[in-house]
């Protein structure tokens, strides 16, 4: 038997990371869904406005199940590409690639090695991205 929900915030939970963890149905991708449309839509749109025509969200938490709707940015579809190539590296990938550079590696071969594109190792190497690592 299903729960009633009667509040927004009865469908979510909040993690250690401020995240609004879905608790119900999600796409066959993996994002939330809220009466047959995807609930992010729902809570920016509560919450920041509606959002921009072109646009597209990019969770910055990388949780596909969060709804948090200050967790998210709108982006152009590309830079949504961009991102997500980038979000599978981690902090170690980062720190070998600009090591591998500094000692002569071309950035083609370290593009390769990781399954990156030569302009993503090119924005790594130049601080463009992941600019300040903990």
């Amino acid at each position: 038997m299903s729960k009633n929900f009667k509040t927004d915030e009865e469908r979510y939970s909040i993690d250690k990371n401020g995240c609004w963890v879905w608790k119900l149905a999600v796409s066959y991708n993996g994002y939330p869904m809220k009466n047959g449309k995807r609930a992010l839509n729902h809570f920016f749109a509560k919450h920041r406005g509606v959002k921009k025509e072109g646009m597209v969200f990019d969770h910055l938490c990388r949780n596909r199940r969060c709804v948090n709707p200050y967790h998210i940015e709108e982006v152009t579809p590309a830079e949504n590409v961009r991102r997500g190539l980038l979000a599978k590296l981690q902090k170690d990938d980062v720190i070998q690639i600009r090591d591998m550079y500094k000692c002569g590696e071309q950035q083609a071969k370290i593009a390769d090695f990781f399954g990156i594109t030569q302009s993503h190792v090119s924005r790594l190497v130049n601080m463009e991205v992941w600019a300040i690592i903990n």
